[in-house]
């Protein structure tokens, strides 16, 4: 299916634009039980769509990963129920592989 749409978002710029945000919308939403579907979305458009456009909502991504996956704080009981989506770990890992130099040139992930 993405290889399908690869042709249109590169010849209309304005739509890619309007669909990354139209994802970006839909994954913020809290109680949204299809979240990961967003995640993933993202992390395949990552590596097909036109890279100047995309690149501009890269941090935005990156910041709403790490939020996904920061832990929670301890319960009563001292126990910490993990509620990270893990599509948001397979988004990440699509994002480094197509702007693995992005990140490190901007000091975003440190790989040592």
């Amino acid at each position: 299916m993405y290889e399908n749409i690869k042709p249109v978002f590169t010849k209309d710029k304005e739509l890619l634009e309007s669909a990354i945000k139209g994802i970006i919308n839909y994954i913020r939403q809290p109680n949204n039980k299809d979240r990961g579907q967003g995640f993933l979305s993202i992390g395949r458009m990552a590596g097909i769509v036109d890279r100047d456009t995309f690149i501009r909502y890269v941090d935005s991504i990156r910041a709403l990963i790490q939020s996904e996956i920061e832990p929670p704080a301890a319960g009563k009981n001292g126990h910490i129920i993990p509620v990270a989506n893990l599509d948001s770990l397979t988004c990440l890992k699509q994002l480094l592989r197509s702007y693995v130099n992005y990140f490190l040139e901007r000091n975003k992930i440190d790989m040592l």
